[in-house]
């Protein structure tokens, strides 16, 4: 020991002077660092060598500044150690001290350090003023101040046990203000890792998020060029389809179009069975005959009607195809018996009991009718021709629409997979950036723990040789024990953007009493600062917006929305959830078909009543309406899949029944040579009779010439004198000139579409008018202005045309009969296909033979 204190020999001599029995060299030991400790205090060696009585000089004071020039914040020390949380409570703020003022007497000492530990860098300061720049000169940095020490120069005191307890009580004050700077730094550290390690997590979900969005995309795009390619491929196989349908119906077109010029040839022949005429066209168009042959051949000569044959022949060898040619063999058959095509009005001459007009009528009706089918039939291609030419179109199109939005799809799933790289990147980055922050916290924490660890061993380590050397001085003195701190709930549990931490309040209770002068129990209470960690603000994202494009036109795409992030995540908050939505689309097959309806309820009965086996029976139907078109298939309107139809109101008809109800019907009759005009003036009459006064009627004539008997009225009288007065024009039926007058009619009255009351047109006909394609327009033509038209059809055969006049369904809207004078005895059978209602005629009274026999 004597080696250790050789430079303070009178403090050796005289501790061995106070020590009255010799103890262990420990002693000795504890003295020197006790000395060693305090230094060769005058004081301390006065009280030793028994001179105790010195007066104290004044205090020591240190006052830092906010800003250069002592100026903002202030905050006042006196002696002591103040480390983070203790040098806060007095007014300072961490890293911002820029100016310093320090009084006392010449033995004041203040002490700068870095961080809140008393670590990293130190600059001492005597009594003085330092500015700014006087503070770096000394070594301290600006704003960079988290602890400082007040060191005063010792004082000699009156009692030296008073001396060692006063800094016993000091150094354990300064370990408790240590020791709970420790606890706060920690709890902040340790929040700052949870919150960077939240990140982390965040980061990493948000990455595999992105990581699937990216396969999707990628999946998608790839999937988008097969289909763009399988488009393209189907697309010229379609083109290639379209051209061969079109290329065989053109050729079906050009040849139904020569069929009908043929026929239009052989229809000309002989245009006037009156006079030579006929026999004149002859000979335009077999060349060398003369209008004397022709006229020969009206007066029934053998030689010149088998010329006229051989010619017809001749052209019918050109029609088209088989069933063509068989149908004009039997056309021509009326050449020999035409008394059973027509009736037989002229009597018979010398040329086998048959008349030269008689004759020419007959070929001439049959050559019609022949002409009436070839020109449906043309007509029937042109439409075929113009469906599948509007149906490539289509397809066209819908190929052309699902090319551009599967090339929009393409575009939009590579942005999609280009977002997705890119923003996996920055995630990628953002997480690596996280991570090395959380190892520079974890190594940070660490430090910290050592600093905290070690200054608190030499806090420990100064209170126990402390302690030591008070043994010596006061043996048995025990110091007051108490127990750890128990602390209460923090002020708040986050700090606001803006705000301080809060506080919470901490307390011990004592567990041993002081004994024989030791110290009293040090504080029993104190305040920590907690809650510092910035409140938590989860994410908020912005609406979705409107969804893109499907990747796909049909057989399965994805589509995607996205959403903005409104309010990124702070302070630990919750993730931003997934900012991208997709869904699947466009599921529907390439080829799919249509998608129909229900069934609509039953419609209107065809008949009022049952007329009998020969007449329509009453029919009604339902229908099924196509609600999503398809690229596939499709029912026809007519197919049992869309169309289906049952009988109705097949009660008979009651004789002298009268039709009721508001509707304006026109009559277009026939008049040419072939047809029985008489009889259609009285069919006519039937309807008009059997009507009630709130039915009005028009009535025209057509033959070579259309003609108006009567104008829309419902005055009776009026009608049937006109009915009564009316003329065949005669001539050829040219049936699409009366249409044409019909529609004017009904147009200059006032009879057209959008009007309350029904609208019907009863056209009668023998199916052969001389110009059908004409006539099946001007019915297309009607039918679309909501004009009903219902046919009488002499003879069965050409039905097909009567059915293409008034559309489908087309049994409810013609009425069969096998000859002219069939139709003058049947107004009920019509009046049954016209009217809503047919009112029975009232019973006759009973007789008084009726009455005796009841």
């Amino acid at each position: 020991g004597s080696a250790r204190c050789e430079h303070c020999p009178w403090a050796f001599r005289t501790l061995k002077m106070k020590v009255q029995r010799p103890r262990n060299c420990l002693v000795l030991l504890v003295g020197c660092a006790f000395l060693l400790t305090w230094g060769t205090s005058p004081a301390l060696a006065a009280v030793l060598a028994g001179n105790s009585s010195r007066s104290m000089e004044a205090p020591c004071e240190a006052i830092v500044y906010e800003q250069g020039g002592f100026t903002g914040w202030s905050a006042t020390f006196s002696a002591g150690y103040y480390l983070y949380g203790p040098m806060i409570s007095k007014g300072a703020e961490n890293n911002q001290v820029s100016s310093l003022k320090v009084t006392g007497p010449a033995g004041c000492k203040v002490e700068l350090y870095e961080h809140g530990n008393f670590n990293g860098w130190k600059a001492a300061f005597g009594p003085g003023t330092y500015d700014t720049e006087q503070m770096k000169d000394g070594g301290a940095e600006n704003d960079q101040v988290s602890s400082l020490k007040i060191i005063a120069p010792q004082v000699i005191l009156a009692d030296p046990v008073t001396e060692l307890n006063d800094k016993v009580k000091l150094l354990r004050h300064h370990l408790d203000d240590h020791e709970l700077a420790c606890h706060t730094q920690a709890e902040e550290r340790e929040e700052q890792l949870r919150v960077v390690r939240s990140e982390i997590t965040q980061l990493s979900a948000a990455l595999a998020g992105k990581q699937a969005t990216q396969s999707h995309a990628k999946n998608g795009l790839t999937k988008a060029k097969e289909q763009r390619e399988q488009m393209k491929g189907d697309s010229e196989r379609m083109e290639h389809q379209c051209e061969m349908d079109l290329g065989s119906i053109k050729l079906q077109v050009e040849k139904a179009q020569e069929d009908v010029e043929i026929s239009r040839k052989m229809q000309s022949i002989g245009s006037d069975c009156n006079a030579g005429a006929g026999a004149a066209s002859l000979v335009e168009i077999r060349g060398p005959t003369t209008k004397r042959h022709g006229a020969a051949l009206l007066r029934g000569g053998s030689r010149l009607g088998a010329n006229a044959k051989a010619t017809l022949e001749a052209l019918g060898r050109r029609l088209s195809s088989e069933a063509l040619r068989r149908e004009f063999r039997e056309a021509l058959a009326a050449w020999q018996a035409p008394c059973k095509a027509i009736s037989c009005d002229v009597k018979p001459g010398d040329d086998g009991g048959v008349s030269p007009k008689q004759r020419c009528l007959a070929v001439r009706a049959q050559l019609r009718k022949m002409q009436a089918g070839l020109e449906l039939d043309f007509v029937k291609l042109q439409q075929e021709q113009a469906t599948k030419t509007r149906g490539c179109d289509d397809r066209a199109a819908l190929q052309q629409a699902r090319a551009k939005e599967t090339q929009r799809g393409q575009v939009e799933a590579s942005k999609s997979l280009s977002d997705a790289v890119a923003e996996r990147a920055s995630l990628e980055a953002q997480r690596e950036s996280k991570q090395q922050e959380l190892k520079a916290l974890e190594k940070t924490k660490e430090e910290a723990r050592k600093e905290c660890t070690t200054g608190g061993n030499e806090f420990t380590t100064e209170i126990q040789d402390t302690l030591k050397l008070r043994e010596v001085l006061l043996p048995g003195a025990r110091d007051c024990r108490v127990g750890d701190w128990s602390w209460g709930p923090c002020s708040q549990a986050c700090a606001a953007d803006g705000g301080g931490p809060g506080s919470r309040n901490g307390t011990r209770s004592p567990m041993a009493p002081a004994e024989k002068g030791g110290l009293a129990c040090t504080s029993l209470e104190t305040t920590m600062a907690c809650g510092s960690a910035h409140c938590h603000q989860d994410c908020v994202m912005k609406p979705y917006e409107s969804w893109a494009a499907c990747s796909s036109a049909c057989g399965g795409g994805t589509q995607a929305r996205s959403r903005q992030v409104k309010q990124p995540p702070r302070h630990g908050g919750l993730a931003c959830p997934v900012g991208e939505e997709r869904r699947s689309c466009n599921m529907q097959a390439c080829d799919a078909p249509c998608e129909l309806g229900e069934w609509t309820a039953w419609g209107k009965c065809s008949r009022t009543c049952s007329f009998g086996a020969e007449a329509s029976e009453g029919r009604q139907s339902q229908v099924k309406a196509i609600v999503e078109p398809g690229a596939g298939k499709c029912p026809a309107a007519d197919a049992k899949e869309r169309f289906r139809d049952q009988t109705c109101n097949e009660r008979p008809c009651i004789e002298n029944s009268t039709c009721t109800g508001e509707q304006d019907i026109i009559l277009l009759l026939d008049g040419s040579d072939i047809a029985n005009f008489d009889a259609q003036l009285q069919l006519a009459q039937g309807i008009v009779s059997g009507s009630s006064a709130a039915m009005r009627f028009g009535v025209v004539a057509y033959g070579s010439k259309p003609m108006v008997l009567s104008s829309l009225s419902d005055s009776r009288s009026k009608l049937q004198e006109a009915l009564a007065s009316a003329k065949a024009p005669g001539g050829d039926p040219d049936l699409a000139a009366g249409e044409a007058v019909v529609r004017s009619l009904i147009l200059a009255t006032g009879f057209g579409p959008g009007r309350a009351r029904p609208r019907t047109v009863v056209l009668l006909t023998d199916g052969a008018p001389t110009d059908f394609a004409g006539a099946h327009k001007v019915a297309l033509e009607l039918r679309a202005e909501g004009v009903r038209l219902l046919v009488g059809l002499v003879g069965s055969s050409l039905k097909r045309n009567a059915c293409s006049l008034v559309g489908e369904p087309c049994d409810v809207n013609v009425e069969l009969a096998r000859k002219w004078e069939e139709l003058s005895t049947q107004p009920l059978r019509f009046l049954a296909a016209l009217c809503d209602e047919l009112i029975a005629p009232p019973s006759p009274p009973p007789s008084e033979v009726d009455r005796i026999q009841r």
